[in-house]
């Protein structure tokens, strides 16, 4: 069952646009000091461009662009494009993690559709949060939309093969701290002994036991033991769970 258009007074965006009332005149008259015109305006369909480019977020580097090409394609289909930038979330350069402002980005983006006059919206993303962020916010704006991934980027070459950003990342700096091919000898864990004395136990404890893991083992299955002593870093109350 095919789900007829909606009419031009049916639209979200009329509200704003298209009533007889002084609020829309003000609208209307501002959108024409921008350079359009009523014929770009009147009956078509508002499509917002929720943008996440930024210089501080390479994965999003080549969003600029794509968001002018995403526009020429509204343009042609009838439609209004609206570019509406949002905060970035670049995972290579925000610390201590982009994951403390996932839920701020989804606010962002369900408020930015909810309090401008758009019908439907083009997410641009690309980031790990960045991706579920957007995705939630035109969710909880129950707006039709489409999500526009970034794609991967390039991989490195250094001494020959691909250097991919995390296989051989994390490898190289525990190999490099250590100076042995046994973890226990990573300066590394004795950042996290200050946390607090329980800590200083937990971690003595963690400590041996990689002391009877081989390197390999320990760089090709176990990452997210990182991730793990960051948390506990940045959050000295998760002590407790031990």
């Amino acid at each position: 069952m095919t789900r007829q258009r909606k009419t031009a007074t049916e639209l979200r965006s009329h509200r704003w646009f298209g009533r007889d009332d002084l609020r829309s005149f003000g609208h209307r008259s501002r959108a024409k000091q921008s350079g359009f015109s009523e014929e770009d305006l009147a009956g078509k369909p508002v499509i917002a461009i929720l943008n996440t480019w930024s210089d501080a977020n390479p994965c999003h580097a080549h969003f600029r662009l794509r968001a002018e090409e995403v526009k020429r394609g509204i343009w042609q289909a009838g439609g209004f494009p609206m570019e509406i930038p949002l905060l970035t979330l670049g995972e290579t350069l925000m610390k201590p993690t982009t994951m403390l402002y996932r839920n701020l980005l989804a606010m962002e983006a369900e408020e930015a559709l909810r309090s401008y006059p758009a019908d439907g919206a083009v997410l641009l993303g690309g980031c790990d949060k960045t991706v579920p962020a957007l995705l939630m916010g035109a969710t909880s704006a129950n707006l039709p939309a489409i999500f526009v991934p970034a794609g991967a980027m390039l991989r490195g070459n250094w001494r020959g093969p691909g250097s991919p950003s995390s296989s051989r990342e994390r490898p190289s700096l525990l190999r490099r701290a250590s100076g042995k091919n046994k973890i226990g000898n990573i300066k590394f864990f004795y950042a996290f002994q200050k946390i607090n004395k329980r800590g200083k136990i937990v971690f003595k404890i963690i400590q041996r036991f990689f002391n009877r893991l081989s390197y390999r083992f320990v760089c090709r299955k176990m990452y997210n033991t990182t991730y793990i002593f960051i948390l506990l870093k940045h959050c000295k109350r998760f002590i407790k769970i031990f």
